[in-house]
């Protein structure tokens, strides 16, 4: 019986001895991060154009004039730009400061096709300004010493899809004149320039 004793004994404690050596307490294994989400945002049509054109037989004629309401404005002593926004008392800038034309065309803009920040087919609100060089923009030159700057009529016109449309003309703009710093001659003279600047308009907008 000792001997059978023993020899259980023998086998458990070497059945012990082998399983603390081959024990382990679980452990997960380590998760992988998520992989990132990516939101496909829905594809946006082309963004609308519009012609930046103010002599169209037919459709547009606004000339600019200097303060004196009979000369036109010309070559690159002048800088004309687009201004658009979704309503009409909150425009920005759009496209770049462009030239004025010379010899016969003096006092108009022919910039072509402007691209805006928003998709064809939408209706916004456009009017053109202009200013004297050097300045960049036409708020430097409205606090420039002696600079001279106008500001045509607000328009509302629906922006053409390219390629599928062509760049719609700014049908309703108006011509305008460019006033000076403000003084008090030159607020004297605006009224005559003005009657001046209209006896002129009609005569080139008849020329069609």
């Amino acid at each position: 019986m000792k001997s059978r004793a023993c020899v259980v004994t023998l086998t458990l404690v070497a059945a012990n001895a082998l399983g603390q050596g081959t024990f382990r307490p679980y452990e997960p294994l380590p998760l992988e991060p998520p992989m990132p989400i990516v939101q496909e945002l829905p594809p946006q049509g082309p963004f609308g154009t519009v012609n930046f054109q103010t002599k169209v037989a037919g459709e547009v004629c606004a000339p600019v004039f200097d303060v004196d309401g009979i000369t036109p404005l010309a070559g690159c002593g002048f800088k004309a730009q687009l201004y658009a926004g979704l309503m009409a008392d909150s425009l920005a800038p759009v496209g770049s400061p462009v030239c004025f034309k010379t010899g016969l065309l003096a006092g108009y803009v022919n910039a072509g096709e402007v691209t805006l920040p928003w998709p064809g087919g939408t209706t916004v609100f456009i009017q053109m300004r202009c200013w004297t060089a050097p300045s960049e923009t036409y708020e430097a030159a409205m606090a420039a010493p002696g600079g001279k700057w106008g500001e045509s009529n607000v328009i509302s016109v629906k922006l053409g899809t390219p390629p599928l449309e062509t760049a719609p003309n700014l049908v309703g703009l108006r011509g305008l004149i460019s006033i000076p710093e403000p003084s008090t001659a030159a607020l004297a003279l605006l009224g005559a320039a003005a009657l001046l600047h209209g006896r002129r308009r009609h005569k080139t907008c008849a020329s069609f």
